[in-house]
């Protein structure tokens, strides 16, 4: 499922929004708070996912977030480090790597 647009470009109004969920809600021309009380999340909240100050969002915030903005699937809102495992996961059974220093 490919995403909209491959490049975050900015204009020359806006800089690049940092996140697929801060390019997706201005393309569709919603405002902040708006989008926030239609995805049923504080505006903090969204501030806070769209300039990434939240790092493993949960599911539920996605999927309302997809859902507001009428998207076909949440994985379409997925930053590439959110879809990587947290730091010292390993399979159950075996050991974890050791640090590199």
């Amino acid at each position: 499922m490919a995403k909209l647009g491959d490049s975050r470009q900015g204009t020359a109004l806006l800089p690049p929004p940092p996140t697929w969920l801060s390019r997706y809600r201005r393309e569709a021309g919603v405002e902040q708070h708006e989008f926030a009380k239609a995805a049923g999340i504080s505006l903090r909240t969204l501030q806070r996912l769209e300039s990434r100050e939240i790092k493993n969002p949960p599911v539920r915030y996605l999927i309302s977030c997809a859902t507001a903005l009428g998207l076909s699937s949440w994985h379409l809102l997925l930053e590439d480090e959110w879809g990587e495992p947290l730091p010292g996961a390993h399979r159950v059974g075996e050991r974890p790597l050791p640090e590199l220093t």
